[in-house]
Formats: structure tokens, C-alpha cells, sequence
């Protein structure tokens, strides 16, 4: 059933304004909804209304224009009010205002629009004395500061809905952790640094430890990948991929792109790759054939570690995402140790997607 809205007021600049920028908004999230324009003023008088333009939402909730409010925030106002009612889900994207956390925010506002999710920038402020925080520094104008800087690069970021903005104060991990286990937190997008000190700061410090720790996926985004949308995603799979729900996940994912999943059992020794094949074939299939297409391969580490094997294989198979499987935080710290990664880390050519079981 259509989200319905009602705008109030007499035509002119400040309503069209908000009639235009609501339409796109809610286009660009993918809600079905139905505009009725209310331009009597009896109609006004009648509603009680406290002024006008006035947008209101399912004959329930109110939005009004005052002179301490912008077109935009009107808006933002009454398309988050949609969203939860509509239980939509959030690409969160945990940003430190470096360079490659840009790049990151940059990816995760194409990313988001593909997968019909809405974009969430955070910065989580620790108040310690690093960087370039001083205790010294009043926190409330840090914040301010802080809030303005996210505000402006969520502006500038493109064309579409303007993603939400959060400021908060903390842990980065714990507070990232926290995030995740939100329901509407449907995907979390980090970037890794450069080259240079990818190992150094990517495996072994926050985006591993994120990647070990939330309940949500995790994208880890390297420097040089530029966006385009996925036409084939890699998985790299076990047998919790049959065993838990985290395949109705992917699925869910993969729904608006339409990508190819190529799904690939890393075999270290003799190991039981028939009997999971035929659970996963089994579950793709299970009430019909899927929208998507896929296929079902096995390779060996029986020496080489997991990632090299992977990462070869993806060399022939250029995917434009990896996905690691997993419920054990042991294999994913084995996934990314620094030690195995510090001589490729500069060779890394792909988004890494880590779905983890709890």
C-alpha cells in the first residue's frame, strides 16, 4: 500500500521546492507513495493546522516549514519518518575523514543506491590526546566542528538523497559493534589504507577487528578500487554457508543487482566439499530456480594458505566483490593475519565482503 503523503499550502517557490525534492527522495529509496496536493485555506483552518507549507504522512504525522527550518530539512524530516516506518535498512559507512575513508563514502553512496538502501556516514570522536585531537579542545565545539565537516561531505558526495549524518562519542570498535547489531543496519562499508601501510592498519587493527566482531557484513574497500556496479561476486564459502541463515543474506544482497555468484569451497585436505555442494544446490533451488545466476566450484590449499589460494583463483575469475563465509573469528583473524598479508597487501584488487554467523 502507497505511503501517503499531503502537502498543505499555496503554490510558490518553498512548496515546490519541498513537493520536488520529496519526490526525488522518496523515488531514490524505492518508496511507492501518492502526493495530494491540500491548497484551500478552509482546508487549513479545518486540519488546525499551525502553518503552511505543512507535510503530513499517513494522516498521522505533521511536518511544518517555520523560519528556523529549511526546505531541506523538512525533507530530510519527513523521508527518515518514511524510511522507518518502512523498516528500511542502512549501508553504514564509519568515516575518520582521511583519504581513504573518503574513498570509502564515495563507494558506499553508489553501493547503497544499487542495493535500494539508504547511506549512513558516522565519525565516532574518541577524546583522548592523538592525532589531531587535543584534550585541550573544548568537546562541544569539536563536535559542532565535527557535525558541520560530515554534514558537508554527505552534501557533497552526489546527486540523490543526502545521507543521514551521526556524530557520536566513544570506542570506535565498541561503537561500530554496537551499530551493528541494529536491525536496520543491513551492511557496514570501511576503508582500508593505502597500499604503503595496508597490512599495518587494515589486518590487524580497526577494519579486521570490526570485520571479526559486528553481526552486520562487512565491505572492506581498498584505495585504488573504483566503483562499478558488481556484475559477478566470489564467494569464498564453508560449510556455514548450508548451515545458517547468512546465505539468505547474501541472497537478500544480491537481490537488486543481479549479479552472478560464483561460489567457491576452499578444500584443505581430504574434506566433505559433494555433501556441501549438494546442501547449498539444494537450498538455492529450493522453491525455484533463483533470479540470479551461479555456479559451484571446489579448490585446493592443501599447502599454500587460504587467502593465496583465493586470491589466485580470483586472478582467473576477476570478480568485482570476494566474499569470506565464515561463523569463526579464528579463521577470519587467519584470513587477514598481517603476516600472510604483508607481501601481497599491495596487490589487492577487490572489495572484500566478510558475512559472519554469530
Amino acid at each position: 500500500m502507497p505511503v501517503s503523503i499531503e502537502i498543505f499550502g499555496v503554490r510558490g517557490y518553498v512548496y515546490d521546492v519541498i513537493r520536488s525534492q520529496l519526490q526525488e527522495n522518496l523515488d531514490n529509496a524505492g518508496i511507492d507513495y501518492l502526493i495530494q496536493d491540500v491548497q484551500k485555506i478552509d482546508e487549513f483552518i479545518a486540519e488546525g493546522l499551525e502553518g503552511v507549507p505543512t507535510v503530513r504522512v499517513d494522516h498521522k504525522k505533521s511536518f511544518t516549514k517555520t523560519e528556523n527550518t529549511t526546505a531541506q530539512e523538512i525533507v530530510n524530516a519527513v523521508v527518515e519518518y518514511v524510511l522507518l516506518g518502512q523498516n528500511v535498512q542502512y549501508v553504514v559507512c564509519p568515516i575518520d575523514f582521511s583519504e581513504h575513508s573518503l574513498h570509502a563514502a564515495s563507494w558506499a553512496f553508489q553501493f547503497s543506491r544499487q542495493l535500494r538502501m539508504q547511506l549512513k556516514l558516522i565519525h565516532i570522536f574518541k577524546p583522548i590526546a592523538e592525532g589531531s585531537y587535543s584534550l585541550t579542545v573544548d568537546i562541544t565545539d569539536t563536535l559542532l566542528t565535527l557535525k558541520s565537516k560530515i554534514t558537508e561531505i554527505a552534501k557533497h558526495l552526489g546527486t540523490g538523497r543526502t545521507p543521514a549524518t551521526t556524530i557520536e562519542v566513544g570506542d570506535p570498535l565498541q561503537a561500530i559493534v554496537r551499530i551493528s547489531k541494529d536491525p536496520s543496519t543491513g551492511l557496514i562499508i570501511m576503508g582500508t589504507q593505502g597500499t604503503t601501510q595496508l597490512s599495518r592498519r587494515l589486518f590487524g587493527t580497526i577494519s579486521a577487528a570490526v570485520a571479526r566482531h559486528t553481526y552486520a557484513p562487512v565491505l572492506l574497500v581498498p584505495p585504488q578500487v573504483s566503483f562499478k556496479k558488481p556484475k559477478q561476486i566470489m564467494i569464498a564459502f564453508h560449510e556455514e554457508l548450508v548451515t545458517n541463515g547468512v546465505l539468505n543474506k547474501l541472497m537478500d544482497l544480491n537481490h537488486p543487482l543481479h549479479a552472478h555468484l560464483q561460489f567457491v569451497h576452499v578444500q584443505e585436505g581430504i574434506g566433505n566439499y559433494h555433501e556441501i555442494s549438494d546442501r547449498l544446490m539444494e537450498k538455492l533451488t529450493r522453491h525455484a530456480l533463483p533470479e540470479f545466476s551461479f555456479d559451484v566450484q571446489e579448490i585446493q590449499a592443501e599447502t599454500e594458505p587460504v587467502l593465496h589460494a583465493l586470491l589466485a583463483y580470483a586472478e582467473e575469475a576477476q570478480p568485482d566483490i570476494i566474499v569470506f563465509v565464515t561463523r569463526h573469528r579464528n579463521l577470519i583473524r587467519r584470513l587477514l593475519h598481517p603476516g600472510l598479508t604483508q607481501k601481497m597487501g599491495a596487490h589487492l584488487k577487490w572489495p572484500l565482503l566478510v558475512m559472519r554467523n554469530a
